[in-house]
């Protein structure tokens, strides 16, 4: 009985532990998103200052 409830208990936290890699992966490309929206409106900005 007891090994069951700690396999149990491991599973719950390999779940949890999954959980938590596929918000960091989330929130890493939502990052790179902004990063990217951002570096898009800086060149928008030179090209305008270069005239072009």
């Amino acid at each position: 009985m007891e090994k069951a409830v700690q396999a149990e208990e491991r599973e719950r936290q390999a779940k949890e532990q999954a959980l938590q890699a596929k918000e960091q992966e989330r929130l890493a490309k939502e990052q790179a998103f902004q990063q990217n929206a951002a570096l898009l409106e800086e060149i928008e900005r030179l090209k305008k200052l270069m005239g072009h």
